[in-house]
């Protein structure tokens, strides 16, 4: 960004949640003060870092904001102050949840190395949390370590998690403000109510969704237990950051996009979103469980990755928007479909119980379920090979690959996207059976090369004879 740039400043309170290790239990605590903060009517936007999308699609639908998810190995340092820029619209509070300790390294390549730098690259002070379990007046020594070891880090509160009893909270409290640094902000205590409800919802077989227990007893913790207003006054104390005014500016209104969005269909990066209203589309929200119809005038569908699979039965049942759909690309609109939609889309799906149901018949294979929950992703660097419904030919970008579903068709066609993973040898991906329909089963995050969303409302745009 050149001095000469028009800039604008971003000064929304922001405050960086991180741990001194993984484990400590820094989502807890997160979940906790941001609906804590939520019922006192403090509008809260939270970002996550890295590329967790039911993480982030919890704290959506808790909170009713934005949320983003900020990966430091997909996004630059200019992206990710451009995420944080959009998170702040409307917000008065902007909640960074960290991913693992505060100085661990990220992946080989990441323009951010750890959450410590990140915290600083976004002017937002730090919170750390530590797991108070077996810890006694030498924790002075470890959170001494953390002032120590990167002092251009703004640690400005702690937060015991865990602890046993009042006393030992007492005990921590008295050893941390003798260094005369960070405020404590906190001791809270073991709960088996929130483990409960914690073991619960990693057991789910869809974990994205908002399980009230979950948040009712995280909030309780919070608000009994850590000085909330303690939180906003050092969140109030973030330094403005600037981004190029030329990065949020906005196209006038182009279209409208359905975009699914119900039990089945919901995890999409937040950001996909908001870079596709910046270049002119009116979002539109639809469920392919319930619906019978799509939306009104609309000249694309989006459908984001979910667990189809556990509404199978449902989507198999609505044979009036297989048939929606399937007018709707007829007639030229252009459909995309990320990560598990795969299976909706496919003639079958079929089921870990053999069981095999039809489909939409959009895509001429068939899908089987390969896991029925969502395992480790593999974050990948993707190469256009030719041209698709938001990229053209040569083009990168970078995202996750979690494959649900197996896809098979004996319809031979050429490879849309070449995958480098991080590690392992590459493979290709993309479903492309008319020019105006793309099936993947990447997550691409279009942040880490906004032209994508450009394509994408281009591609709408365009003429009805050109896309199919």
């Amino acid at each position: 960004m050149t001095d000469s740039s028009p800039v604008v400043s971003i000064g929304v309170p922001r405050v960086f949640l991180s741990g001194v290790a993984n484990g400590v239990g820094t989502s807890s605590i997160a979940l906790g003060i941001g609906t804590a903060l939520k019922k006192r009517k403090v509008t809260v936007s939270v970002g996550c870092v890295g590329s967790d999308l039911i993480q982030a699609t919890r704290y959506r639908r808790i909170t009713g904001t934005l949320t983003h998810s900020l990966d430091r190995w997909m996004l630059s340092k200019e992206q990710l102050r451009e995420g944080v820029a959009r998170l702040s619209s409307g917000a008065e509070l902007l909640l960074f949840e960290g991913a693992g300790g505060l100085f661990d390294r990220s992946l080989e390549g990441s323009s951010v190395q750890n959450d410590g730098e990140l915290a600083n690259h976004l002017k937002a002070p730090v919170i750390l949390i530590l797991d108070a379990r077996g810890w006694g007046e030498s924790i002075a020594a470890q959170i001494f370590g953390f002032l120590k070891l990167y002092q251009g880090v703004k640690i400005a509160g702690v937060i015991a998690n865990r602890v046993d009893d009042e006393a030992h909270g007492l005990r921590l409290k008295d050893a941390i403000l003798q260094l005369q640094g960070p405020e404590f902000l906190g001791a809270v205590p073991f709960s088996e109510a929130l483990e409960k409800e914690t073991r619960a919802v990693a057991a789910d077989e869809n974990p994205s969704l908002l399980k009230r227990g979950h948040a009712a007893a995280a909030a309780e913790l919070a608000e009994r237990y850590i000085d909330l207003e303690a939180v906003k006054k050092i969140a109030s104390e973030a330094k403005p950051f600037e981004v190029s005014k030329i990065l949020l500016s906005s196209r006038s209104r182009a279209c409208r996009v359905a975009v699914a969005d119900d039990m089945a269909f919901h995890l999409t990066y937040q950001s996909n979103l908001d870079l596709l209203r910046r270049e002119g589309a009116e979002l539109v929200a639809f469920s392919p469980l319930m619906d019978r119809k799509l939306p009104s005038n609309v000249r694309a569908v989006y459908l984001p990755g979910g667990f189809p699979n556990l509404y199978a039965s449902e989507l198999s049942a609505n044979r009036q928007m297989h048939q929606a759909l399937r007018q709707f690309v007829d007639g030229g609109g252009v459909l995309y479909a990320e990560g598990s939609s795969l299976g909706f889309l496919a003639r079958t799906m079929t089921l870990n119980s053999g069981t095999s149901l039809e489909m939409a018949g959009i895509l001429p294979g068939d899908a089987t379920l390969f896991s029925a929950k969502l395992g480790k992703r593999i974050p990948v660097e993707v190469k256009s090979v030719r041209q698709s419904v938001f990229t053209r030919a040569g083009e990168r970008f970078r995202g996750y690959r979690d494959p649900m579903f197996v896809y098979r068709s004996s319809e031979i066609s050429e490879p849309l996207f070449e995958l480098s993973p991080q590690q392992g040898e590459g493979s290709f991906d993309g479903v492309a059976p008319k020019p105006n329909i793309l099936s993947t089963t990447l997550h691409p995050l279009w942040s880490s090369n906004p032209i994508t969303a450009r394509n994408f409302i281009d591609s709408v745009l365009q003429p009805k004879s050109e896309t199919v």
